[in-house]
């Protein structure tokens, strides 16, 4: 009975969250070669309105994804702000199915790179949107999938 509940859960929690998507955009490249074991992030204000638990569960998607290449301390710094962001609406996603716009969710992330002593190496940015899910996805799923891109982006230029 407890394996049925389980598989059920597993399930239903895949089909909630749907399919966020993310991409990178190298704004500015690397100017001199820089490597690190260390990082540390820091949230720059943003002018678009994005929720609070949201903002936190970016926070903490990022730091559990660069986890898995750096340690935690001073050297690399990420620097990161929203550009835009649009939750979109769920509703909408999930009577469209999947197919169009209708109800897309979108962000729009800078990311900006410094050395130990705080000098600019590079930016980028990342761009994620969702357009469906069982039950019309969720943001997180967005927020999940632009932390990972910032994390593979990072280990694959400065580690």
């Amino acid at each position: 009975m407890v394996k049925i509940v389980r598989l059920i859960s597993v399930i239903s929690l895949t089909l909630i969250s749907g399919c966020g998507t993310a991409r990178v955009i190298i704004d500015e490249p690397p100017l001199r070669q820089y490597s690190s074991t260390t990082i540390y992030t820091e949230s720059k204000s943003t002018t678009v309105g994005v929720p609070v638990k949201l903002l936190q569960h970016f926070d903490e998607s990022l730091n559990k994804e660069l986890a898995k290449s750096f340690s935690s301390g001073k050297g690399l710094l990420l620097e990161y702000r929203f550009l835009s962001f649009d939750e979109g609406n769920q509703v909408k996603r999930y009577l469209a199915g999947g197919v169009g716009d209708w109800g897309t969710g979108s962000l729009l992330l800078e990311a900006t790179f410094k050395d130990s002593r705080g000098d600019f190496i590079g930016k980028i940015r990342t761009d994620g949107r969702i357009s469906s899910g069982f039950v019309g996805g969720s943001m997180k799923s967005v927020l999940n999938q632009a932390a990972k891109e910032l994390s593979e982006y990072a280990k694959m230029t400065f580690h």
